[in-house]
């Protein structure tokens, strides 16, 4: 994040006061804000601070929250595998056409593998947590 405010500080003072954008900087700034999202995603799963609406919980009997929160546990499992797995297939075939950013030519490939491979930790954080209940119930 610091690499990202850097960037953007030396790229705006450079564009008003010299005159000279930072080259490529729109493309970096796009790389890093993916990392930044895609870093943070496993970390939000672990620690369970996804954004929730609870307003029925207080309506809710306990069993039944128990029980909402596995299955909404186990589609968020489900949905983030195969993201992650469809971002491995675009990943791979950006590798094979050698896809790369238009002004700087970087790679785009090794960033959606990175993508992927964060997307499957969240996933597997969600595993984790369908599969230790009581764990669940304290959180």
């Amino acid at each position: 994040m610091f690499l990202l405010m850097a960037l953007t500080c030396v790229d705006v003072a450079g564009r008003y006061f010299l005159k000279i954008p930072v080259r490529g900087g729109l493309e970096l700034t796009e790389i890093l804000m993916t990392l930044i999202v895609f870093a943070g995603l496993p970390l939000v799963t672990a620690r369970h601070e996804h954004v929730t609406v609870d307003f029925l919980d207080a309506f809710l009997p306990e069993p039944l929250k128990r029980v909402l929160g596995w299955a909404i546990d186990a589609l968020g499992m489900t949905c983030l595998t195969v993201a992650a797995w469809q971002l491995w297939v675009r990943a791979a075939r950006a590798a094979a056409a050698g896809d790369t950013t238009a002004q700087l030519k970087i790679a785009i490939a090794p960033v959606i593998y990175l993508m992927s491979v964060l997307m499957f930790a969240a996933a597997v954080g969600l595993a984790i947590r369908l599969l230790a209940p009581a764990r669940r119930a304290a959180a």
